[in-house]
């Protein structure tokens, strides 16, 4: 699914949670610039004027965060039946993490690219020229790696790559470990 279509979806789905209710009315508020969005609650109950945040969703990295729904129908639900794939899905109200998308379950070399598949099934791949050591190293060196929550080491080599700095395409020094 392209950026797009992704951001097209979370507004389309947290849009929906807005209108008239039994109290008050659900306003959507969005910032495309930041890729949030939200739902903002203003009603009267008991004669007293309430407010409240009931839904705030954004997207980074391609991923959906859900930092707070206070909703029935919860929007990650909601999400998943408009096709967007759970694993890329972060409940941050109840203690999920972005991070724990991007950690790295294997590692696969080519002859001029370095790929490393993440757990949400995203596969990075990146040229080995923006490695040197990685490039120099024996494919017995390569297969002698280590992986850890955003990197992948090479202990025998000293190095490690950094998953956030692939993902995002930037030539980075290597972590000397």
């Amino acid at each position: 699914m392209d950026s797009n279509t992704l951001k097209q979806i979370v507004a389309t789905e947290t849009e929906a949670y807005a209108g008239p209710g039994l109290n008050g009315i659900a306003y959507f508020i969005s910032n495309e610039a930041q890729q949030v969005y939200a739902v903002a609650d203003v009603g009267e109950f008991s004669g007293e004027r309430i407010n409240g945040l009931g839904l705030l969703a954004r997207i980074e990295d391609d991923c959906v965060i859900i930092e707070h729904d206070a909703n029935d129908k919860i929007l990650c639900d909601a999400l998943v039946q408009a096709g967007i794939s759970r694993s890329r899905i972060v409940l941050a109200y109840v203690g999920e993490s972005l991070s724990d998308l991007k950690a790295p379950v294997e590692v696969r070399f080519s002859d001029e690219n370095v790929y490393v598949t993440l757990s949400d099934g995203r596969i990075i791949g990146n040229p080995l020229t923006w490695y040197p050591w990685l490039a120099e190293a024996t494919p017995d060196q390569l297969k002698n790696f280590t992986l850890h929550h955003q990197s992948v080491s090479w202990p025998e080599l000293c190095e490690e790559l950094d998953v956030e700095s692939m993902i995002k395409g930037v030539v980075a020094h290597p972590i000397t470990t």
